[in-house]
């Protein structure tokens, strides 16, 4: 299924690119991809992912990884508007 949704998004956009409507072929791989992604998710066996200790387990990885919070983009955003 995966291979024919990025088949499907590179012809809608290849079409769109083509024909104009970027934007709506945009947002309508968009809400496919969502859609699929909530099929998949939903299938998955065993317990779902979430909670507190969830997200402290990837605001701890992204802080080793080097990705910023949104606090520090903030910052960073009224930083430079001054």
């Amino acid at each position: 299924e995966r291979d024919a949704l990025e088949e499907s998004f590179q012809n809608q956009i290849d079409t769109a690119l083509d024909d104009g409507g970027l934007d709506t072929a945009i947002a309508r791989c968009w809400a496919e991809a969502d859609a699929a992604e909530a099929r998949w998710e939903a299938a998955l066996p065993g317990p779902k992912p979430g909670g507190a200790a969830h997200r402290r387990s990837w605001a701890r990885l992204n802080q080793v990884a080097g990705i910023p919070t949104k606090r520090d983009i903030i910052q960073q955003v009224v930083a430079s508007s001054r």
